[in-house]
């Protein structure tokens, strides 16, 4: 695969609370989150699994 995917909050979230954070890496070639997505999850729940899925 040659794709490059521009996440937003929301599949971020979805995945990183059932444990599948790891598929954007697995499935796409180069990940980009922009800095508005990011500070959006970080203001989250301290215990969020999305925020320690950004913290990677």
């Amino acid at each position: 695969m040659s794709e490059r995917w521009v996440l937003n909050a929301s599949p971020i979230i979805v995945l990183a609370r059932v444990g599948h954070e790891h598929l954007f890496e697995a499935l796409a070639v180069q990940v980009v989150v922009p800095q508005a997505v990011v500070e959006d999850i970080e203001a989250g729940p301290v215990g969020d699994p999305a925020r320690r899925a950004i913290a990677k």
